[in-house]
């Protein structure tokens, strides 16, 4: 697997190399500009996505337990505990 990885990235490079030498100099820094704009795009996505998945931890680890009552609510309804009480129906 770590081959298959190293054979990939070394026909990337020789990609890149490749289309460099086709180019001129200016298109080729040029190229390199968006290609360091976009690596700082894709750093700057995953530092969002990181700092979303955390918020999404912690919104679920504060709603866990309203979500263990609930559940609990629900089974003991499904049961008839609760079928004559208005403030569980607030239709």
């Amino acid at each position: 697997m770590v081959i298959a990885n190293i054979s990939g990235a070394i026909k990337r490079i020789n990609d890149i190399v490749y289309k460099v030498k086709s180019q001129s100099i200016s298109a080729a820094a040029y190229r390199v500009i968006e290609d360091i704009e976009k690596y700082n795009r894709i750093g700057g996505l995953q530092n969002e996505i990181s700092r979303l998945a955390t918020q999404i931890y912690i919104l679920n680890e504060m709603s866990a337990p309203r979500n263990k009552a609930i559940m609990a609510l629900l089974k003991l309804q499904a049961y008839g505990v609760f079928t004559g009480i208005k403030a569980l129906n607030p239709v």
